[in-house]
């Protein structure tokens, strides 16, 4: 199912991907279903239609379909189907990490704390994060040493 076309249209490819795994584990399911139904019913019989080659297709063929419908159930889980798999714990860090919009005049005040900081004076790149409405600075030196600074926005 990873043909580019149809991954260019990523809602199609999900929506497709989500069915067709939905079909597959209902189809392997049922499929085993009526193979233990029937082996069942050998065991009280204790005789079997089959013999030699065909009865080990058949035990193959329920060893594979078990393999079968893990294989298929935890794609279909995988694609996290409607939300499936999600919760509502975590809220309380997602709120903390995106906080409040930083301002501009409060960026550039925290840009010029940074700057005039001795230890960041030979750095050739600085990236900048906030959380909490703090930002939290890394300065990358020449020589590729990595300092992290912080400096309070209020």
């Amino acid at each position: 199912m990873y043909f580019v076309d149809l991954r260019r249209n990523t809602t199609l490819w999900s929506n497709l991907l989500i069915w067709t795994s939905i079909l597959g584990t209902f189809l392997t399911f049922i499929g085993l279903c009526v193979g233990i139904a029937h082996f069942k019913c050998e065991i009280r019989r204790a005789a079997s239609p089959y013999s030699g080659a065909f009865y080990w297709h058949r035990m193959a063929g329920l060893t594979f379909g078990l393999v079968t419908l893990t294989w298929v159930l935890s794609g279909l889980i995988s694609m996290n189907p409607w939300g499936f798999l999600e919760s509502g714990r975590g809220a309380d860090e997602e709120a903390l990490i995106e906080g409040q919009s930083i301002k501009w005049g409060e960026v550039r005040a925290s840009v010029e704390k940074v700057r005039r900081r001795k230890d960041v004076e030979n750095s050739v790149s600085l990236v900048t994060a906030p959380l909490d409405r703090q930002l939290y600075w890394r300065a990358t030196q020449i020589d590729g040493k990595a300092i992290r600074l912080a400096t309070l926005l209020q």
